[in-house]
């Protein structure tokens, strides 16, 4: 798969994304969303409260890690890839945004957490070239955000248009935790 986003890098980036809005403004996970849980941990395992100030500390940084030029699919995950007998596409582009060229290859190594694969987020990103060779700082960064967000949300009253999303978000968010765990545990 990751050989698919490459792939996909050199066309994209052939792409002029100057007026295509950038993918930070529609990020409020990676914003200013996992910020609520502070409000919220007597309502959660408390794993996520004897983490928070660390996971916090780490998902500060992600809004910067996600700001850039290049155009970015932004929705990369299982089910927006179709895999055929001679090629892999990649589908569902109605997120594509302005942002960091590698953020769609963070967004793989993401997935492998809230999808179950049996890769996991650590291991996809030891294995994608373009994830191996940066911070493993600024991975768990972007999963502290997403983690603290889905685990905030799931307290949260269901809206009307989405009336699963608390109940989705609570296994996406308790999916992260042995990757956060290990990450923590090897960053800091």
């Amino acid at each position: 798969m990751s050989d698919a986003l490459a792939e996909a890098r050199s066309v994209l980036d052939a792409v002029d994304a100057g007026d295509v809005a950038a993918a930070v403004e529609s990020s409020p996970i990676f914003l200013t969303r996992w910020r609520a849980l502070a409000d919220q941990l007597h309502l959660v395992d408390p794993w996520w409260a004897a983490h928070h100030d660390a996971l916090a500390h780490h998902a500060e940084r992600a809004a910067g890690l996600i700001d850039g030029d290049a155009l970015v699919h932004w929705n990369i995950r299982a089910d927006n890839v179709v895999l055929t007998p001679d090629r892999t596409v990649l589908v569902d582009w109605g997120q594509a945004g302005r942002g960091a060229a590698w953020m769609d290859h963070a967004m793989l190594a993401l997935d492998c957490s809230m999808s179950g694969r049996e890769t996991s987020t650590a291991e996809l990103a030891n294995a994608d070239p373009i994830l191996r060779d940066r911070d493993s700082a600024d991975l768990l960064a972007l999963a502290a955000a997403a983690a603290m967000s889905f685990v905030s949300r799931s307290t949260e009253p269901a809206p009307q248009s989405l009336p699963t999303l608390p109940a989705t978000s609570a296994p996406w968010a308790d999916a992260f935790r042995p990757y956060l765990a290990e990450a923590l545990a090897e960053v800091g």
